[in-house]
C-alpha cells in the first residue's frame, strides 16, 4: 500500500525498493510468521500466539526502523565530510586523516549508544541491587510506606 501510494508521487525506480520490500514481507509472513504462531496457538493457545505474533512483526519493525535511522545518519555523515574534503582535498596526508577521523566518529557514536542502550537496560542485566534498577526502587518505596 505505500509503495502505490509513494508511487503516485515519486517515480518508479524510488519505489521499487519498497515494492521488493513489500513482496518479501508477504513471502516472509506466509513461510516464516503463520507456521510459527499456528504452532503456539495449538500449543499455548490463542493469547500467546497473538503475543508471538507481535513480537515478531516487532522485531521486523525494529530492524526497519534502525536501518531507516543509519542510513539518515550515514547520509548527514556522508554530506559533512564531502565538505570538508573540498576545504582539504590539497592536502597529501588528507586521505588517512579523514580515515582515521571516520573510524573515530562511528566509534564513539557506537560506543555512546551501547552506554546508553546499558544504561537503559536494554542491552546487558542489571543486577538487583544497582541503583539503576526501577524494580528495587519500587521495593524500596513500598517498605518506607509501610
Amino acid at each position: 500500500g505505500t509503495s502505490f501510494g509513494l508511487g503516485m508521487y515519486l517515480p518508479t525506480p524510488a519505489t521499487f525498493p519498497m515494492l521488493i520490500g513489500g513482496g518479501y514481507r508477504s513471502w516472509w509472513e506466509s513461510r516464516r510468521l503463520k507456521p510459527v504462531v499456528e504452532e503456539v496457538r495449538v500449543k499455548e493457545g490463542g493469547v500467546a500466539a497473538e503475543k508471538k505474533s507481535a513480537q515478531m512483526l516487532l522485531f521486523t519493525f525494529m530492524i526497519a526502523a534502525g536501518a531507516l535511522t543509519g542510513e539518515a545518519f550515514y547520509g548527514v555523515e556522508s554530506a559533512v565530510l564531502a565538505i570538508v574534503d573540498d576545504s582539504f582535498k590539497d592536502f597529501g596526508w588528507w586521505p588517512v586523516a579523514r580515515l582515521v577521523g571516520f573510524l573515530a566518529i562511528n566509534i564513539l557514536l557506537g560506543a555512546l549508544i551501547y552506554i546508553l542502550f546499558r544504561k537503559a537496560g536494554i542491552i546487558g542485566g542489571k543486577d538487583e541491587g544497582s541503583p539503576g534498577n526501577k524494580s528495587g526502587q519500587v521495593v524500596l518505596d513500598a517498605e518506607l510506606a509501610d
